[in-house]
């Protein structure tokens, strides 16, 4: 799919990150949907999405793999934005960096 220029201008921002597959503190997550569903091994009503965390104090990313769903225990959810991108991909930007747990769900710490 091709897109306007001011478009694909903040989806190549992304790549301006460097990878670093060590990272553990993060305050954007961008997720890639998969086409499929993800039971039977995931949950029923899911589909399962490649998880991209990114810091940009330090401008690095990381691949953090294939889930099927955010959970966080805390009250409220430090979420600063959400947003659908053009290519169907979602953004979340955190009010704060955060850590996580790494399961077929990830869990959001503080």
């Amino acid at each position: 799919m091709k897109y306007p220029k001011e478009v694909q201008d903040k989806i190549n921002v992304l790549n301006k990150y460097t990878i670093d597959k060590n990272l553990s503190e993060f305050d954007i997550f961008h997720l890639y949907p998969e086409n499929k569903p993800a039971y039977p091994n995931g949950f029923y009503d899911s589909r399962f999405f490649e998880l991209w965390g990114f810091n940009t104090k330090t401008m690095t990313k990381s691949n953090l793999g294939r889930h099927d769903g955010i959970i966080s225990y805390f009250n409220p959810m430090p979420i600063k934005m959400i947003r659908i991108f053009a290519d169907g991909s979602t953004f979340i930007r955190f009010t704060k960096v955060i850590t996580i747990d790494c399961f077929q769900e990830i869990i959001v710490n503080s």
